[in-house]
């Protein structure tokens, strides 16, 4: 039919003798079937009789992971100290991010760098996510943070008559501010009110201030006071030139 041999049974009743099998058509079916197996890259063997099933696997997942899908896929399993557990992803829409499974078991979240849904203190698993950056608390009682050049900052001015003021954050939130005051008048008693470059958003832990004076004068006294987040104040009687600092969070 069509080119094609077809087989009819034997009808004694009605005179029709049935199809003979002849050689050509018993090979054409092996070769097909040989084909499909060797094609999977199996050798043929007359012991398993499920090698045209593991071809038809092993054809079809070639067929997916190949180019004409579109995209790269991703592959379970089959790399060194990689388990074939089925693995789930999927977005968590309550955290906003995403959850993934292995082997029926939730294992958490997948961390990302950049979370937009995530900007405020969310805790997911042993990480908790707060004011823009991920933390981690691997242990109860401790707790690291993951940090970037972001977390630093810090900027100095210098004048021209010498007075100089810098600032510098750093990740754990110390802020340490420092400055050098220039005198107008030598002799004459002076009081500096510093402005800090930045006011401390909660405290101030540690000041101080030194005179500058190579001569080292006898007589002249100076106190630093009236410390606030914003400031604090110099007095100086023999009217020298001072440097300070000033350290808190």
């Amino acid at each position: 039919m069509n080119g094609v041999r077809q087989f009819v049974d034997r009808d004694v009743a009605n005179g029709v003798p049935g199809t003979s099998l002849i050689a050509t058509d018993k090979n054409a079916v092996q070769n097909e079937l040989m084909k499909v197996i060797t094609a999977a890259g199996l050798t043929p063997s007359p012991d398993d009789l499920t090698q045209l099933y593991q071809a038809l696997l092993k054809i079809v997942a070639q067929a997916a992971a190949s180019a004409a899908v579109g995209f790269t896929p991703v592959e379970q399993g089959g790399a060194p100290n990689q388990s074939t557990n089925k693995v789930n992803l999927g977005w968590d829409t309550t955290l906003g991010a995403f959850r993934i499974a292995i082997g029926g078991s939730d294992i958490g979240v997948l961390v990302r760098s950049n979370s937009a849904s995530l900007n405020a203190a969310t805790a997911v698993g042993n990480m908790y996510f707060d004011e823009g950056f991920f933390h981690v608390a691997p242990i109860s009682g401790s707790d690291l943070r993951l940090v970037s050049t972001a977390d630093y900052s810090s900027a100095s001015s210098y004048g021209t008559d010498g007075s100089m003021m810098a600032y510098r954050k750093s990740p754990d939130g110390i802020i340490r501010q420092s400055g050098r005051v220039i005198t107008p008048q030598v002799g004459t008693p002076q009081i500096y009110n510093i402005q800090f470059p930045v006011p401390f958003p909660q405290e101030v832990r540690e000041y101080g201030a030194v005179q500058l004076d190579a001569d080292m004068p006898s007589g002249s006294v100076f106190s630093v006071g009236n410390y606030t987040n914003q400031g604090m104040t110099l007095l100086n009687s023999g009217g020298f030139s001072m440097s300070w600092w000033a350290e808190g969070i």
